[in-house]
């Protein structure tokens, strides 16, 4: 993959995955999240595997995306709503967070991503009557950065465990202490300080043993 001077661009196509792995692949290829390198080989699982390694194929369970082998699993969640403009926001749970769709377009963006935490709080209306969602995704207790990949097995953003992503979605004054659930980052972009020059990602989560999980995505673009 070529320089960027803007920062890093890792790219998961949102195309059907691909019924056979690959054989073969020019370098640079990497192992995305939610795969492991085995010999040369990326493979899936496990779920939690060291990725950013380079290998020479992709192996199994695994399928190439652009300079990545990636699960070849069904998307998270859908992404459809997140492509009609520039930043979205878009919801739909059945739960004590959040009951109902929601697809918010028009709102301030706050960006505080680093490069092991995707940091965004959306504000819809002014700071006396306005509602404040904030959405958090982070690979803080992984042993790698934000990459594009399947993370499964998240729990609660900053408070989670080693070895395990993190996720912690909360908005309208409504938040959760007991979280469980996973994402995927299709599409990256940061800047050389860790802020977001694009970013395409779909989520499900739990919130208090909540068997129904909101799920959504986010698309965001400065």
């Amino acid at each position: 993959m070529g320089p960027q001077t803007s920062g890093r661009r890792w790219h998961l196509a949102l195309a059907a995955p691909m019924l056979t792995s690959c054989t073969a692949a020019e370098p640079p290829l990497r192992c995305g999240a939610g795969t492991t390198l085995d010999t040369d080989e990326c493979v899936a699982p496990p779920r939690l595997g060291s990725t950013g390694v380079r290998a020479k194929a992709c192996g199994t369970g695994t399928r190439r995306d652009g300079d990545f082998c990636v699960p070849d699993l069904p998307d998270v969640a859908t992404t459809e709503p997140c492509l009609a403009d520039k930043k979205v926001m878009y919801l739909d749970g059945d739960g004590s967070l959040y009951i109902g769709m929601l697809t918010v377009t028009v709102a301030d963006w706050s960006d505080f991503t680093d490069r092991k935490n995707i940091d965004l709080m959306i504000q819809i209306g002014d700071l006396q009557g306005g509602l404040i969602w904030d959405l958090r995704f982070e690979t803080r207790f992984l042993s790698y950065d934000l990459l594009p990949g399947v993370y499964d097995m998240a729990e609660r953003a900053v408070v989670g465990s080693p070895g395990h992503p993190g996720i912690d979605i909360s908005g309208e004054g409504r938040g959760c202490l007991d979280v469980m659930g996973r994402f995927q980052i299709h599409d990256i972009d940061q800047r050389s300080d860790g802020h977001l020059n694009h970013l395409l990602l779909s989520f499900e989560q739990h919130c208090d043993n909540n068997q129904t999980p909101l799920t959504g995505c986010v698309g965001y673009e400065p």
